[in-house]
């Protein structure tokens, strides 16, 4: 399990790396982590909308 604080990535399409931008916060994708953050920022938004 991973935790991004901070990283430059960037996306392909057809094998052809795209340009790198700056990734601030987040999970990579498959970590365990991602639903769990997923829930807690779900529950802040219907916390504050009810």
């Amino acid at each position: 399990m991973s935790f991004i604080l901070s990283s430059n990535v960037s996306s392909t399409h057809l094998r052809l790396a795209g340009d790198f931008f700056r990734r601030a916060v987040g999970a990579y994708q498959g970590c365990l982590l991602s639903p769990v953050q997923f829930n807690l920022f779900l529950e802040k938004i219907m916390q504050e909308t009810s």
